[in-house]
């Protein structure tokens, strides 16, 4: 039987929905909809996917229509997402079809699709089979750029995540606890509307001068503004014993939803990184996360223009998440 997508779920029921999930993504939680759709003026639309009277799982993607529909966009990123128990991801070549069919390409109308999907050749012509094209396509048609990241598993017993660690993550965590020991490094978890403005603000100086893009400042700022009013948000910062009194030496921030996490953004300075405060900041921020029932802590997309972030996060021994990349 065709799958059907229903479009009419309403905030409260999208909500419930993506509870059930077991490991959920940040760009499907609504408040991280909700915020991107008010910076970009955009809507958001939450769906459910069925077989006949079965729901088979639920999806988040933002839109815009004008002059009668004439006009407009459709976007699906790292979606959908299948309840456990299901044969749902079995079904995703149907949803694609169902998908494409609900939302053809067609002139005036830009769409975007990143599936939640592992990369194989079997999904790519399941792709192209329905209608997507590969967004910047290689000579084989395939996305030059493949979405990917790291899972790391919360529940995993601690002395076995620092074992799957590679060395140098190891030796770096072991340096930053050894300061901490010392009294030369030390961690604070402020609460986060307070420091909003300040760690944006050096988030976005480091990331120019290190010359790497990232989200727009006022969209991320949204999203911590929004995350923070849903106590959602997980600041951490470290302090260097001594230092030039200008601030914290490192940074991050996590956001949380349901029972999954994103690491969202970090920043060192020079002494931060001579400390390895970053390694210990996230060592600490997983135990926190683990305390509060978050069990899974997705270190966030990478791609071939940030060799070092990548080489970073896989240092961690997380489990490696590629998926097959955008396509309209």
């Amino acid at each position: 039987m065709p799958l059907s997508i229903e479009s009419d779920c309403s905030l409260s029921e999208y909500r419930q929905r993506f509870a059930r999930i077991g490991v959920t993504t940040l760009l499907q939680d609504a408040p991280y909809g909700l915020a991107i759709a008010r910076t970009q003026a955009l809507n958001v639309r939450w769906l459910v996917i069925r077989d006949g009277d079965d729901e088979l799982g639920t999806a988040q993607i933002l839109e815009k229509h004008a002059l009668g529909g004439a006009i407009g966009v459709v976007m699906l990123d790292r979606g959908p997402l299948w309840f456990p128990g299901t044969e749902g991801e079995a079904r995703m070549a149907d949803f694609l079809a169902a998908f494409a069919k609900r939302w053809p390409r067609r002139f005036g109308r830009r769409r975007r699709i990143v599936p939640e999907w592992s990369r194989s050749a079997a999904h790519g012509r399941a792709l192209t089979e329905a209608g997507f094209r590969a967004v910047d396509a290689d000579a084989a048609g395939w996305p030059r750029e493949a979405y990917e990241t790291h899972l790391l598993d919360l529940d995993a017993d601690p002395t076995q995540q620092r074992a799957r660690m590679l060395p140098r993550w190891r030796s770096g965590l072991q340096r930053a606890e050894g300061h901490v020991a010392a009294g030369r490094l030390r961690f604070e978890w402020p609460r986060p509307a307070s420091v909003i403005a300040d760690l944006l603000q050096r988030h976005v100086a480091h990331r120019e001068r290190a010359g790497f893009r990232g989200m727009e400042a006022a969209q991320l700022g949204r999203l911590l503004v929004d995350y923070a009013k849903a106590d959602r948000l997980l600041v951490g910062y470290a302090h260097e014993h001594g230092g030039d009194g200008s601030g914290p030496c490192s940074a991050i921030a996590v956001l949380c939803h349901e029972g999954t996490a994103t690491y969202q953004l970090a920043w060192n300075d020079d002494s931060g990184r001579t400390l390895c405060a970053n390694s210990g900041l996230l060592w600490a921020a997983m135990e926190r996360l683990r305390a509060s029932g978050v069990r899974h802590l997705d270190l966030g997309g990478h791609n071939s223009h940030t060799p070092g972030l990548q080489r970073y996060k896989a240092g961690m021994g997380g489990r490696t998440v590629q998926l097959m990349g955008m396509y309209d």
